[in-house]
């Protein structure tokens, strides 16, 4: 709450001197949770979690590489759900955040949690991948919405009649 962290507790002048950061808090997340546990050999695999629009890149798609790694330039093939092919595209950026900035990468390996441009036809749920990868990651399935709005003409019989 008030932005700073400790690791220890116990001795009372080590909590008391605050370190105005979160590096502790950063440096125990390190050392407590693995790595994750992909195969970078295996055939590229992403799974599409939000999309963005930029004006000059067009689609951006953000989401995890679950295998595989890709380049600036890779032909990839987009399946939806189901497991039908929905076209296929062409990787023109790659961008991942780094701190609180986001860079441009050659290259998006198994793990990382990037954004993808140049492929306009995938959606959320959405596999891109290589060729090679037949089969679908698993997408939780999208509530639909919860709210509809009818917009209509106001044909009434006390159409014009307010306030009488």
């Amino acid at each position: 709450r008030e932005g700073w962290t400790s690791r220890c507790f116990d001795d009372r002048n080590s909590w008391q001197e605050k370190n105005l950061d979160v590096t502790a808090l950063l440096e125990t997340i390190i050392a407590h949770v693995p790595p994750p546990t992909v195969d970078v050999n295996a055939p590229f695999a992403f799974l599409v979690t939000m999309i963005t629009r930029d004006p000059f890149v067009g689609k951006i798609l953000t989401g995890k590489v679950h295998a595989g790694t890709a380049r600036v330039g890779d032909t990839v093939r987009v399946m939806n759900r189901e497991g039908s092919a929905v076209g296929t595209g062409k990787i023109t950026k790659i961008r991942a955040s780094r701190g609180l900035k986001e860079v441009e990468l050659p290259v998006a390996l198994g793990g990382d949690i990037v954004s993808i441009a140049g492929i306009e036809i995938a959606s959320v749920g959405d596999t891109v991948g290589a060729e090679a990868v037949t089969t679908p990651l698993f997408a939780p399935k999208i509530d639909p919405p919860t709210v509809a709005v009818n917009f209509c003409v106001n044909d009434s019989p006390l159409k014009g009649k307010e306030g009488s």
